[in-house]
């Protein structure tokens, strides 16, 4: 019933959004596109490479994995109407990256098989997971070397994107795959910060205290990669690497880099450098929601600009405030139904347990 009304309601919205501003809603798909799914991949890939090093997050993070799978029936409505409106004003086959060597290959009809491709086997991981009752590591390891390199695929279609609809020239990064794959680590990590938090978990175990840690050290992994890739498009000065840059650094761009970098490391340096610090409740949700909105500031300078050349508009802002809080509620509450059945069956565990000692 919570799918259904969820659908319903999100139909309405997306409804009147495009009836309010039809020039402005692609590049809003695009951007929500990105985040949700983009985490999808993140979160599948991440879970089964913690498992298969046997991390204590593992079993934690089993329970966010199980709550995204509830979600399926969302996230394919929100997956077919992008593919819908995806197909009016890209051409995907001439900013591929591999279009110089296989243009045939990568037709409008190719790029919706394959990003069915990407969101079955997804939806395929998050079944496993739930299902699964014991640890199958050489399994795990073979799904996540798959799922490695599905992910580079991925993020080659995300770069299309960006080539066709923000810069209209050829553009490559050597290291955009890394770059988009930390930046989405680093949003997966401030969720499961949040919803730790909504969901009161105990952090006996230093739990919240590691995934702060990490959260903390991604966000250093990040600068580091933002910066390599500025200074070594700089330092080549090749026109179809510097295109890009070119563009957003200059105003009104020019102040969104910095907000990115203010709010994706100054923010949660700041609030979780110190061992006392990252185990400070509002630190956590301070350094969590900073990051959350640098990864889609991030995103929006790579998409906007080709859009509106005076910068982001309240309306890109409004809609993914609203969309992300409402998958957020959606996702905490799963959380909270899924985590009320486990105290349940431990419960009913416990009972029998002692019922057969006795």
């Amino acid at each position: 019933m919570q799918n259904k009304v969820l659908n319903i309601v999100f139909l309405l919205l997306l409804a009147g959004l495009y009836l309010i501003n039809p020039g402005r809603f692609n590049i809003n798909l695009i951007l929500n596109h990105t985040i949700l799914f983009g985490m999808l991949y993140v979160s599948v890939i991440y879970y089964l490479l913690q498992e298969s090093l046997n991390s204590r997050i593992s079993f934690q993070l089993k329970r966010y994995m199980i709550s995204l799978f509830d979600m399926r029936y969302f996230f394919l409505l929100y997956f077919v109407i992008n593919l819908v409106f995806s197909g009016r004003y890209i051409a995907f086959y001439g900013a591929s990256y591999f279009n110089q060597f296989t243009i045939d290959w990568f037709s409008e009809y190719f790029y919706y098989s394959r990003q069915f491709l990407y969101f079955i086997l997804v939806i395929s991981s998050l079944l496993y997971i739930k299902l699964k009752r014991s640890p199958e590591v050489l399994f795990n390891y073979l799904l996540l070397f798959f799922l490695s390199f599905l992910f580079i695929l991925y993020s080659y279609d995300l770069l299309a994107y960006v080539q066709d609809i923000t810069i209209r020239e050829f553009w490559q990064s050597t290291i955009w795959v890394f770059y988009l794959f930390v930046s989405l680590l680093t949003l997966l990590y401030s969720v499961l910060l949040l919803t730790s938090y909504f969901l009161k978990s105990d952090n006996s175990d230093g739990y919240i205290t590691n995934l702060a840690t990490q959260l903390f050290g991604f966000n250093i992994f990040w600068s580091y990669l933002f910066f390599c890739q500025i200074i070594i498009v700089y330092y080549a000065n090749i026109p179809s690497e510097s295109f890009l840059f070119n563009i957003r650094f200059t105003p009104p761009w020019l102040l969104y880099q910095g907000l990115v970098m203010f709010l994706h490391l100054l923010i949660p340096s700041l609030f979780l450098f110190t061992k006392k610090s990252k185990k400070s409740k509002g630190n956590i949700l301070i350094a969590s929601y900073s990051t959350i909105m640098a990864v889609a500031l991030d995103l929006m300078c790579y998409f906007i600009p080709a859009y509106s050349i005076n910068g982001i508009s309240i309306f890109e802002y409004t809609f993914f405030i609203f969309s992300f809080g409402g998958f957020l509620i959606i996702y905490l509450k799963k959380l909270s139904n899924y985590k009320k059945v486990q105290v349940i069956t431990d419960e009913l565990n416990n009972n029998i347990n002692s019922d057969e000692e006795n």
